[in-house]
Order: structure tokens, then C-alpha cells, then sequence
């Protein structure tokens, strides 16, 4: 089965919308708000003294480039890459589908 072509996260955000936060779109894809999650946590476990993009690139082996268009919100995270980053950081970076919603909160503890 090909690939579903999606449109970059920061694409589903509404005007004044910030990435990760939101907020997004009624029509935004369930991968785009299960990214904003995943780099939601991304970001609190990079900044929580374990690296910048460019010492969490070698340590995972992802290209800086790609984490930075990650976080920007201009790529889609594929599967090896989720995998890869969390075995660099020793963290589980997926929400489960239950505490997803209409994308993270401005008021999440990650985020402030």
C-alpha cells in the first residue's frame, strides 16, 4: 500500500497557531496531531539536559536537518526515525491514541 501523502504539520495549523501547540484545524489528520505530540515530548526531552538537535543527531543517527524540520513542524516523523530518537533519548516519545485530542495544550507542563 503506497504511502498517504499528507501535508506538513504546520499546514493544519489555524491563524496564529503555533507548532507544536495548535491550535489546528477540524480537518487536521490524526498523524499530524499524533506528531504534535511526539515533538511535543521531543522538545521537553531534548531540553531536559539531554542534548541539542545537533548532539541528539549524532546520538541517534538522524540528521540534524531533520529533526529541526521535525520540530519546525515541516516534516512528518517516519517510523524509523520515532524509533531511532527514542532509543537515543531512552524515552517512549508516542502518546498512547487515549490521551490524544484536538493537539497539545498551551497549558502542558512540557511546554511552559
Amino acid at each position: 500500500m503506497p504511502r498517504t501523502k499528507t501535508n506538513p504539520p504546520i499546514y493544519y495549523l489555524t491563524p496564529g497557531g503555533t507548532y507544536p501547540v495548535g491550535p489546528f484545524l477540524d480537518s487536521t489528520p490524526p498523524a499530524v496531531i499524533a506528531a504534535a505530540g511526539f515533538v511535543k515530548k521531543l522538545i521537553f526531552d531534548m531540553g531536559d539536559g539531554r542534548g541539542s538537535q545537533s548532539a541528539m543527531s549524532k546520538k541517534s543517527g538522524v540528521s540534524q536537518g531533520l529533526i529541526s524540520r521535525i520540530v519546525r513542524g515541516e516534516s512528518l516523523p517516519d517510523l524509523a526515525t520515532v524509533a531511532n530518537l527514542e532509543a537515543a533519548l531512552k524515552v517512549d516519545l508516542w502518546e498512547p491514541w487515549t490521551s490524544r485530542t484536538s493537539g497539545p495544550s498551551k497549558d502542558s507542563p512540557e511546554l511552559r
